[in-house]
């Protein structure tokens, strides 16, 4: 690292670098001539204007050209049940429990976490946590994230507002209000020199300005890996190249006004309403069930983000007026994983019953933006509807042992058991 120390501070600072067993070298300071000047044993090696390091390098011209994929989406025809589905969903990588990642680092520092990365008695993982950063403060941080590298090929505009999106909705989802939220992005890209790469990479930071200055959540830093590509020979010495897929990690970070009323993912009590808030859409291109079926499919998830900005203040308010007994985003894998996670993670079952305007596996397995499940003591259902309005729909209650699912015909009934041996077992958690 290179730091700038002032002169009066420079003994202080050299001293705390060797206190802590780091290297420290004053290396030159700062004058008024306007030019860098570098020497190496008396020897001048470089002598250069200000302005032409800043402003002498010509301007490099780049073109962009459209890239457009036309997959279509699945053929496969609606399953009569989706008890097999929704197992095999659960032990795909993407929303299979990762415990044993996030429990090797220390999330537990001084004893400050308020909501672990892994939430209920069946040790879900979450979409946020929450840490008292100041212990004696009732104020607590929320740390939450979202990335979709298989939206990016289909539509990297969507997929960077998507990621946003959900990193947002996972700090709502604990009580932190919007405005009290910050993003980080990290971009890692492929070869965007090429006109097809550039392109989807002003997509998607087009993406990220519009929905960032939508929600009102600013960028306060990040980073950017280009040119992860790796170019050799195949078997019969054919040149190759490999590229990652264009990928955005969004990272959110929020404050939280009080601890005591941060909300968590699972289900708590028998008899508590289920709700579905924000609208489900026909919306599964790059979708975890598309890709378990085989291919990408079409359409990404769309957001309005200004109606889904005045929805995420409704849904604070009644997690700040303590309406709200759980609170999970919908998001990879669509509304019955979310259903089932915050199933598994509270160790209870559903009894669940949902519209018949769309196909089964299409309402359950779609990705649409700006959704939340949400449970609610029955006490409370009234003054939550009233606050959510028509963004709010009772799907059904908590209770049982099995997670049931009905559209007229039932279409899932899972133990409870049944589907946390599934969401466990990739990484030999259960």
């Amino acid at each position: 690292m290179t730091l700038a120390v002032p002169k009066e501070r420079i003994d202080a600072f050299l001293g705390l670098m060797k206190r802590r067993e780091v290297e420290a070298t004053v290396i030159g300071e700062f004058t008024s001539t306007g030019r860098c000047v570098v020497e190496s044993c008396g020897t001048v090696v470089m002598d250069v204007g200000l302005d032409f390091l800043h402003d002498g390098l010509p301007k490099k011209h780049l073109r962009t050209t459209p890239l457009r994929d036309a997959s279509p989406d699945p053929d496969d025809a609606c399953p009569d049940r989706l008890d097999a589905t929704l197992l095999s969903m659960l032990r795909r990588k993407n929303l299979c429990s990762k415990e044993f990642i996030s429990t090797q680092y220390d999330h537990t520092v001084q004893g400050g976490h308020v909501l672990g990365p892994v939430q209920g008695k069946g040790r879900v993982q979450a979409s946020a946590t929450l840490t008292k950063v100041v212990l004696g403060s009732e104020k607590g941080v929320g740390l939450s994230q979202g990335i979709f590298p298989s939206y990016s090929e289909l539509d990297p505009y969507r997929m960077a507002v998507a990621g946003i999106d959900t990193a947002i909705r996972g700090l709502i989802a604990i009580g932190v209000p919007l405005d009290a939220i910050a993003l980080l992005d990290n971009f890692c890209w492929c070869s965007s020199d090429e006109p097809g790469r550039l392109w989807q990479l002003k997509r998607a930071a087009f993406g990220c300005y519009d929905a960032a200055t939508t929600f009102g959540t600013p960028f306060i830093s990040g980073k950017d890996s280009m040119f992860n590509d790796f170019s050799g020979f195949d078997a019969e010495n054919r040149p190759v190249k490999i590229s990652v897929p264009p990928t955005l990690l969004i990272s959110s970070i929020g404050v939280h006004p009080d601890v005591t009323k941060a909300v968590s993912m699972e289900a708590k009590f028998e008899g508590d309403l289920v709700y579905v808030v924000g609208a489900t859409e026909e919306e599964l291109g790059g979708s975890e069930y598309f890709l378990h079926l085989g291919g990408p499919g079409k359409t990404v998830p769309d957001l309005d983000t200004e109606k889904a900005k005045e929805r995420y203040g409704r849904l604070g308010d009644a997690i700040g007026r303590e309406f709200v007994a759980s609170a999970f985003p919908v998001s990879h894998g669509g509304l019955l994983v979310a259903l089932s996670k915050v199933s598994i993670a509270g160790q209870i079952g559903m009894e669940i019953t949902i519209p018949s305007r769309m196909r089964p596996d299409y309402y359950l397995f779609s990705e649409s933006l700006g959704r939340f499940v949400v449970t609610v003591a029955p006490e409370n259902g009234r003054s939550f509807e009233q606050i959510m309005g028509a963004d709010a729909q009772l799907l059904g209650r908590v209770g049982g042992t099995n997670l049931r699912v009905k559209s007229g015909a039932v279409l899932v009934d899972l133990p409870v058991a049944g589907m946390e041996a599934a969401y466990k077992e990739p990484f030999g958690g259960y």
